[in-house]
């Protein structure tokens, strides 16, 4: 499905004129597309590349976007034959609480969040590294036989995610709307994530994508629970919790 007809879909579903729409511009539709393109892809890890980053001379530590802008997660990472394993920080400094300036050829490795890698042992001189890494989709200009680079077949996903997320600003019962449509988003997501776990299972990948189906999706829109003056806030049954989609993220090993 073209962008021009994932945007046209959408203004046509919320009573717009394509041609001339009212309630929402061409551009925040897009800018909803490319949102819903890029929440797809990390939810599901679904795009994955392979690329070189240089481990500086005795370097534990370094950034991954200056090399890769557009890193998601780590997949699989190896030095010439040898495959390195993941970790964590904490998982380093059990290991050697001098991880940080042991020398000798790297075994192990670390990604914190989108922009951050640590590697020991380390060399005494500048060693390329092969990164195969779950990355971000190309923006979406809404250009001419333009086409999302998310899987064909949920293409309808981004229509949905479209409609859901113009929709907020309206609120009442167009939010009601939007949230049925956020939820046939999210049943994509699922979907696919699931099928990508299963073969990253197969590849033997450092991580995994979300597992979605056990997601309490009650909690993206549930009631904050009321807070009394003077006592402590206590979990309250069918109330949201801070953190909201945040918390599916326990699927994937790291």
């Amino acid at each position: 499905m073209l962008t021009t007809e994932i945007l046209d879909r959408i203004l046509t579903r919320i009573d717009d004129d394509a041609q001339a729409p009212v309630s929402v511009t061409e551009a925040e539709a897009l800018a909803a597309v490319n949102e819903g393109q890029d929440l797809f892809c990390w939810l599901t890890l679904c795009l994955e590349t392979t690329g070189t980053l240089t481990f500086p001379a005795n370097t534990p530590f370094g950034t991954i976007r200056d090399t890769f802008p557009d890193f998601l997660a780590p997949l699989k990472v190896t030095v010439g034959p040898t495959r390195l394993r993941p970790a964590t920080f904490g998982d380093l400094d059990v290991l050697d609480d001098q991880w940080q300036s042991r020398s000798g050829p790297p075994s192990r490795y670390a990604a914190e969040g989108f922009n951050f890698w640590a590697v020991t042992p380390q060399r005494a001189f500048d060693l390329p590294s092969s990164w195969t890494y779950a990355r971000s989709p190309i923006v979406l200009t809404g250009g001419e036989d333009e086409t999302p680079e998310t899987p064909e077949q949920y293409h309808p996903a981004l229509v949905s995610y479209g409609i859901y997320r113009v929709k907020l600003k309206e609120g009442a019962q167009g939010l009601a709307r939007g949230k049925e449509q956020f939820t046939l988003f999210l049943d994509a997501a699922t979907e696919h994530g699931d099928f990508v776990r299963a073969r990253s299972r197969a590849a033997r990948y450092d991580t995994l994508p979300f597992e979605l189906k056990n997601f309490d999706r009650a909690r993206l829109f549930g009631r904050q629970p009321r807070i009394r003056r003077g006592m402590p806030a206590s979990p309250i049954a069918g109330t949201a919790e801070p953190g909201g989609i945040a918390g599916a993220g326990d699927g994937g090993s790291q």
